[in-house]
């Protein structure tokens, strides 16, 4: 008899198996973004309970805004696609400076240089309903005080919640090309 951690291996490739043949049956491109997206949003719907109703996340907050987050190809498609659509101009030149950032580097800059292109003077992100999976998959269960973006202060406790990880790794390796925010989105408008 295998033990219950091998099981659970097993059980989570076969998830990962079956979210990657499903992803791949959706049109490609930003439509297929979109449905991971709705993906995760339905777990997450259907599990209040036991990991959203746990969530201190709040709008207006922001502070993990302020790393480095990869993307890959069809989320950055979708970004700038809705960028496009609500008519926002993104800010190049901070997009340049964050290109060659370390994630360290992030922690490290002044707020109005590491701040994402998407994140308005409010703290609110702009592209909420569209935000890439490391964003989507971020979570904490601390106070909103304790999210700070300097690290010797990291004091934040992340949410773990298998099934939206194994969906954001599935969706990775179906799509292979993956870089920082900042590269993905320049490769796309410059």
């Amino acid at each position: 008899m295998e033990s219950a951690s091998v099981e659970t291996m097993k059980e989570i490739y076969k998830t990962s198996e079956t979210v990657k043949e499903l992803i791949k049956g959706v049109p490609k491109g930003a439509p297929r973004a979109g449905w991971v997206y709705a993906l995760i949003e339905q777990h997450r719907t259907a599990s209040t309970g036991s990991v959203s109703g746990v969530v201190s996340c709040r709008a207006g907050c922001g502070a993990c805004c302020h790393t480095k987050v990869m993307v890959n190809a069809e989320e950055a498609d979708l970004l700038v696609m809705a960028a496009e659509k609500k008519n926002w101009a993104i800010d190049k030149i901070r997009l340049k400076i964050q290109k060659d950032f370390l994630s360290s580097d992030f922690y490290e800059a002044d707020e109005l240089v590491s701040r994402c292109v998407f994140l308005d003077d409010y703290q609110m992100c702009k592209i909420y309903e569209v935000r890439p999976m490391a964003c989507r998959n971020l979570l904490v269960t601390t106070p909103a005080e304790y999210c700070k973006t300097d690290p010797d202060e990291l004091k934040v406790v992340q949410v773990a919640d298998l099934l939206p990880e194994v969906i954001a790794e599935a969706y990775d390796e179906v799509i292979g090309e993956k870089g920082s925010i900042a590269e993905m989105i320049l490769d796309r408008i410059c």
